[in-house]
């Protein structure tokens, strides 16, 4: 799976990161994300959104679509980055 990473500003000098793979988000993805210990919510699967969050990151996008917008949450920069890493090192063995 190809992957490309983008950071993206938001307001108030914050950002976040978003990850665009080669194929499309499945149900398939999501299973295997909570295989390795990420949790969901099971009203967004029903919407038609992957969401996986753990101790120190979201990650949600639609199904059907490549993109993945990625948010640390309450962690510290290099925290942060290490969380997005292994996030981006899991989709590509995934892949």
């Amino acid at each position: 799976m190809k992957i490309k990473k983008f950071i993206i500003k938001e307001c108030c000098g914050s950002t976040s990161v978003a990850i665009i793979i080669s194929s499309p988000l499945s149900k398939d993805i999501l299973s295997l994300f909570l295989s390795k210990g990420f949790n969901t919510q099971p009203q967004f699967e029903k919407a038609g959104i992957f969401y996986v969050e753990n101790e120190g990151l979201i990650a949600n996008g639609a199904f059907g679509n490549n993109k993945i917008q990625l948010k640390c949450r309450g962690s510290t920069k290099d925290n942060c980055k290490n969380y997005i890493n292994s996030f981006q090192e899991l989709l590509e063995k995934i892949g």
